[in-house]
């Protein structure tokens, strides 16, 4: 398999998160508007991806570009945060604690581009105003300091007989979306066959994706990015490491994973296109493993984990899922 990097810069709101399983989901729906972007049709590889994905895309990440380098900011692991060894027991009780609560608001771990390897352990980890301080050094202090804002938009219901919200049946509610600061890039890390597809045609489907608008509420301007850059790199080296970093909510397959560190994540699916407005447009709920978990390797040397996700729909049995997550080498030590 082949492996790239996607650089997307937000142009409006977003509903819906740019979490891997989703971004799969609206490029296979791509594929199937513009056939070309999978060789042999999307049907083929559809019927092919149980034994054989043709791509598993990674949830968008902060990423900074300077002079030809990239620096990552990954989610920190999901993991005790003992096993970071980075706590001091130095110190009385309250200082201890005190430095414990200061590391729990670190919610980012910089990861350099030359590697692509997280080593939680040593890496500078940052919250949310470190990170945005991170990001935008040239640029004057913003008082919020966050590379993110989520705010409330109201919608109301709409009777579709009339067009009108109806006599006696305003009924307004909110909506939560995300804004990113101008400026902020995301990057997407994507495996894929290299028999279905290229960079390119990875780029240019999800180039479609930012232009029509990606998730909820696409129809009245969310979801929006442009393209900056689509770049192919080595695949990351598993060979030899003990514990993997996930960089996708994904479900683990059958004796993949000794042990498995996790945050758990629902995933509440509905069909997009022309199903989203078929009569059931909900998929079946899953259970998943959010991106940031840690994995103690069985073996192997695969660049990705996880399995295939089937039986999603009532309303369209061939209906998949990403269940898989690309993973990266992790250095850290989680014997205590």
């Amino acid at each position: 398999m082949k492996f790239c990097e996607v650089v997307l810069k937000p142009r409006s709101a977003f509903g819906t998160p740019l979490k891997g399983d989703t971004i799969f989901g609206q490029f296979c729906w791509q594929a199937v508007l513009e056939d070309y972007l999978l060789n042999g049709g999307f049907e083929r590889w559809r019927d092919l991806y149980k034994e054989r994905p043709f791509a598993v895309f990674s949830s968008a990440f902060p990423v900074r570009r300077e002079k030809g380098r990239r620096e990552y900011y990954l989610p920190v692991p999901s993991c005790p945060l003992h096993f970071f060894n980075r706590i001091s027991t130095k110190g009385n009780c309250f200082e201890v604690l005190s430095r414990l609560k200061d590391i729990k608001k670190k919610r980012w771990m910089r990861v350099s581009g030359e590697t692509l390897r997280a080593s939680p352990e040593k890496a500078e980890l940052l919250n949310d105003a470190e990170l945005y301080r991170h990001l935008f050094k040239e640029i004057a202090p913003d008082p919020v300091e966050k590379i993110t804002i989520r705010a409330s938009q109201m919608h109301n219901t709409i009777n579709r007989m009339t067009f009108t919200t109806g006599e006696g049946e305003f009924a307004p509610y909110p909506v939560e979306n995300t804004w990113y600061a101008p400026g902020v890039e995301l990057v997407v890390f994507v495996l894929f066959d290299e028999e279905a597809t290229d960079t390119q045609r990875i780029g240019k489907g999800l180039a479609s994706i930012g232009r029509l608008g990606f998730g909820r509420d696409v129809s009245i301007g969310l979801g929006r990015f442009d393209v900056v850059e689509c770049t192919e790199r080595p695949l990351p080296t598993i060979s030899g490491s003990s514990y993997l970093y996930t960089l996708s909510p994904f479900v683990p397959a059958e004796d993949e994973a000794k042990k498995i560190w996790f945050k758990p994540f629902v995933r509440f699916g509905r069909h997009g296109n022309v199903l989203a407005t078929s009569g059931n447009p909900f998929k079946n709920p899953v259970l998943m493993a959010d991106e940031g978990a840690i994995v103690e390797s069985s073996g192997g040397d695969s660049p990705y984990i996880g399995r295939a996700l089937t039986g999603l729909s009532l309303v369209q049995k061939e209906t998949i899922g990403q269940g898989y997550t690309i993973v990266i080498p992790c250095d850290i030590r989680l014997e205590r």
